[in-house]
């Protein structure tokens, strides 16, 4: 496959009707309560085209938004944000959208992008993601690691979702409780039917300063698949293929743990044909990130305003990837939500669209086409 990297094609997101739900593993037992709740508006300062990963150093916590390149800004007590400035690895503004980033014990900042190189489909240009690490010692400058994600199936140009030939990418990473595992929740848009959708890997933390060849896929009930070429066994398999005339799966998760009801939960889009129209975004929960059968069965948290649904955590040390039981909800770099996490039945409660609830508008990016 060409190293070469391509900008990110158009995704034009349309509000069509939602058809849930398939997914592959039991749900756990324990449920929990979620309520959407109206906040006023914020809004990201960058074009939002992935995740927007956040972390803290020396009382700060900074935020990273990309849209081929990435930037990174400082967000206050009360999520606005500021100093904004350009990101740049191994010295240059290159084509990575950083969608994960954790600090270790050391201060260095690592990270995770998603990249994608070119594939000649009958002379058009198509891209194949795959997941690349960083290393930096300031977060603003930062050291290529390599790829340490990269599918094993061949590229598909008989495609039927016109952006991706298959590959691996729009994803996140998070720690385990035990601080010995990165793992990596990420789409896999390839091969057969059972093996596309919404896929587990994972690395030892000792290994993040040399991660290529160190991540390992999850795959027949095992971390054995290896992360450069190995297959995977997805946790909630796409219902139908990328690479069919119309795809409908699960893509774009992003993790946090979540202190308040001590699960871990994963937002997610759902692709509903072939442009990429959404049908909603949705969470599931697992108290085990070790074992992915626990996964709860996907629930719907909205109708799709865009694509990318994230929380922020409010309170100092809080994160994209760690939240109390209050946590802003970002889609498509756009926030006019709080979601308030509870022990309690496996549920939404919506509060908006309750008689008396808070009409918001929508994100500013809604309209605007994402070029792939």
């Amino acid at each position: 496959m060409s190293n070469n990297v391509a900008p990110k094609r158009i995704r034009t997101l349309l509000m069509k009707a939602s058809v849930l739900t398939f997914f592959l593993v039991p749900a756990s037992a324990a449920g929990q309560t979620v309520y959407l709740r109206p906040a006023p508006p914020v809004e990201f300062p960058g074009i939002i085209d992935s995740n927007s990963p956040a972390y803290w150093r020396d009382g700060t916590r900074y935020l990273f938004n990309s849209y081929q390149a990435p930037i990174r800004m400082e967000a206050d007590s009360n999520l606005r944000f500021q100093r904004v400035r350009s990101v740049l690895i191994n010295g240059t503004n290159q084509f990575r959208w950083i969608e994960a980033v954790w600090t270790g014990e050391d201060g260095k900042v690592y990270a995770w992008y998603h990249r994608e190189g070119i594939i000649q489909c009958g002379g058009t240009p198509m891209a194949m993601p795959e997941i690349g690490a960083l290393v930096s010692t300031d977060g603003a400058n930062f050291e290529d690691l390599g790829v340490v994600l990269r599918s094993g199936d061949a590229p598909d140009c008989n495609i039927g979702n016109q952006y991706f030939v298959g590959g691996h990418g729009d994803f996140s990473v998070i720690p385990d409780r035990s601080g010995r595992f990165l793992y990596f929740v990420f789409t896999n848009y390839g091969g057969p039917l059972e093996r596309q959708g919404i896929a587990l890997a994972r690395m030892a933390i000792a290994d993040r300063d040399k991660p290529a060849g160190a991540v390992w896929k999850y795959r027949d009930g095992g971390w054995s698949a290896p992360g450069l070429g190995g297959a995977v066994h997805p946790i909630f398999a796409a219902a139908k293929p990328w690479n069919g005339e119309a795809p409908h799966a699960f893509w774009g998760p992003s993790i946090h743990w979540n202190t308040a009801i001590n699960k871990y939960v994963i937002l997610m889009s759902e692709a509903i044909d072939f442009d990429w129209s959404q049908g909603g975004a949705y969470l599931t929960f697992a108290d085990d990130i070790a074992d992915p059968t626990r996964w709860t069965q996907p629930i719907k948290l909205m109708d799709p305003p865009g694509w990318y649904p994230q929380v922020l955590g409010y309170g100092d040390g809080e994160t994209d990837s760690v939240a109390g039981g209050q946590a802003r909800l970002f889609i498509s770099g756009y926030s006019a939500w709080d979601l308030i996490f509870e022990e309690g039945p496996l549920q939404v409660v919506d509060e908006i669209s309750a008689p008396g609830g808070s009409a918001t508008r929508k994100p500013r990016n809604l309209q605007r086409r994402r070029v792939k």
